[in-house]
């Protein structure tokens, strides 16, 4: 964590050294806010392949779930010609209301066990970003660090009697939380549709796994880890790493001259 933390922000320091040493000549200024839709790839192995003990038999796999969705809000600020930065907050989760389980009759038992995951996430970024101006577009590329939070939520019932009467639900839980930091870039094209309003596109990838979510214990009240593996020690990770789109439009104004310094 202090390793990842220490490399964030030395890209962060570099990316503000060779962005202030761009020429702001005859540069206007740009504030916008935009409303962002979109959609990713995510890894997702953890919860994929999430797998009770008592349903570990032969030909029994939990559902397979990668594509996302996500919408967000962002902010920019283009002080240069030629560069700015892009802030944004997206949530993501996965489309409709598909959930991660697995299901099976055990031997000798008259109903389905199951084992039922949910999980979203939410990121925060700030993407130091370089435009090239085209005749009717501009190019886009961005870089920076991000924070990720994850949410888990898992539902157990196992039945391991013939007369199904007994019901394993130890492993249930709801509303376990963790964030951790990641990085993201991107590419796009901001494509004016109006005098003060840009179409933007973009495609990218992150890097965003939490690595250690908990949840509180209600017997106890105390913190909780989810353990992927209890066995062997090993955490349970949410990894919305992979590549997104996204579109958004952005849509410019100019600050009153007094914004800095609001008026009493």
């Amino acid at each position: 964590m202090h390793k990842t933390a220490g490399m964030l922000g030395l890209i962060l320091a570099l990316l503000i050294v060779f962005s202030s040493s761009t020429s702001a000549a005859d540069s206007p200024k740009k504030y916008s806010v935009e409303i962002q839709l979109g959609g990713g790839y995510y890894l997702m192995d953890d919860v994929n392949n999430a797998l009770p003990n008592e349903l570990n038999i032969p030909g029994v796999s939990p559902d397979k779930i990668n594509i996302g969705e996500q919408v967000g809000v962002g902010i920019s600020y283009r002080n240069l010609e030629n560069f700015g930065w892009q802030f944004g907050f997206n949530k993501m989760a996965f489309i409709g209301i598909q959930k991660f389980r697995v299901e099976a009759v055990l031997p000798g038992t008259p109903t389905k066990s199951w084992s039922e995951q949910t999980t979203s996430g939410a990121e925060f970024y700030a993407l130091a970003t370089w435009y090239k101006p085209m005749s009717s577009f501009d190019l886009m590329f961005g870089i920076g660090p991000a924070i990720y939070w994850a949410s888990l939520d898992r539902s157990i019932d196992i039945i391991n009697s013939a007369s199904g009467g007994y019901h394993l639900t130890t492993g249930s839980f709801t509303d376990a939380k963790g964030k951790s930091l990641g990085i993201m870039g991107s590419i796009g094209l901001a494509i004016p549709v109006g005098s003060q309003t840009d179409l933007v596109i973009q495609a990218g990838g992150r890097y965003a796994k939490v690595t250690q979510l908990e949840y509180e214990n209600p017997s106890t009240a105390q913190d909780k880890i989810v353990y992927k593996n209890s066995g062997t020690g090993s955490k349970m990770t949410v990894d919305f790493s992979g590549g997104f789109v996204k579109l958004s439009i952005r849509s410019y104004f100019k600050p009153s001259s007094d914004w800095r310094s609001p008026k009493r």
